[in-house]
């Protein structure tokens, strides 16, 4: 992925800020009332968000701002929710995880037995799961955080709910 260029990343990138980078969506399902989230990411012009379970590009300053959106205190609570599969919550290096100031839910089918619980880290086997526990913490807001596969599963079922 040599080919991208950190300019065209970058600017990119802070185009679409903060408008395209937090997005908010409304979930809703049979079970209860539509819960609010939304999802962040950063991604080039073509739509890659990252290559082999890493980001495409690390920018300080792009962390740095997901640092601040996740972790900012809402009037919905203090602590926020991030919600992310499971080849995302393996990419977020070691000392890292799980996330500081911020409550983690993996979504996997397969791996759930090799996640160690605990209150700052949730286990879901779907994306509606971890929807459910989010709402059952009461905690701040959510936010879908990757990868690909839970980003193209909230567009298509919940999309017709963008605000």
């Amino acid at each position: 992925m040599t080919a991208i260029s950190r300019r065209v990343f970058s600017c990119i990138f802070i185009y679409y800020r903060p408008n395209i980078f937090e997005r908010t969506y409304r979930f809703s399902a049979f079970l209860y009332q539509r819960m609010k989230y939304s999802i962040v990411v950063g991604y080039e012009e073509q739509g890659l968000i990252g290559v082999d379970n890493k980001l495409l590009i690390e920018c300080k300053d792009d962390l740095k701002r997901f640092y601040q959106i996740t972790t900012d205190e809402y009037p919905e609570g203090s602590q926020n929710v991030l919600i992310m599969g499971y080849k995302t919550w393996i990419s977020i290096p070691k000392e890292a995880r799980p996330f500081k100031k911020r409550i983690s839910v993996v979504v996997t089918r397969n791996h759930g037995d090799e996640i160690q619980e605990s209150d700052e880290l949730k286990v879901a086997s779907s994306l509606d799961e971890a929807f459910q526990i989010s709402e059952s913490l009461a905690c701040g807001r959510t936010f879908v955080i990757g990868g690909s596969s839970l980003f193209r599963e909230c567009h298509e079922r919940f999309s017709r709910d963008l605000e």
